[in-house]
């Protein structure tokens, strides 16, 4: 039985194979909108609308929404963030 050598597999191929699989398992959501909740993340919270500059104060701060305390959730406002950034758009209230 042969053995498989991986140290002949160049390291750029592995970057490019893992790129690529990653592409074909998420290509279906690409066509995806908004989900129903989106907006309590973003409506109303300065942190989001300030883009890029805000990141820092979202990794600071608990994620909050008027009465609704939800805790420490940084990273899904800090997509809508770097969205708002990017493109200048956030979903709609």
């Amino acid at each position: 039985m042969s053995k498989l050598n991986l140290s002949k597999i160049k390291e750029s191929k592995v970057y490019i194979f893992l790129i690529l699989i990653t592409f074909i398992l998420y290509s279906n959501s690409i066509d995806n909108e908004y989900a129903i909740d989106d907006n309590l993340v973003t409506k109303n919270v300065t942190k989001v609308e300030k883009g890029i500059s805000g990141i820092s104060e979202i990794f600071a701060t608990p994620f909050a929404t008027g009465k609704q305390n939800y805790g420490y959730r940084p990273i899904g406002q800090t997509t809508f963030a770097i969205e708002k950034q990017l493109f200048n758009k956030l979903p709609a209230s």
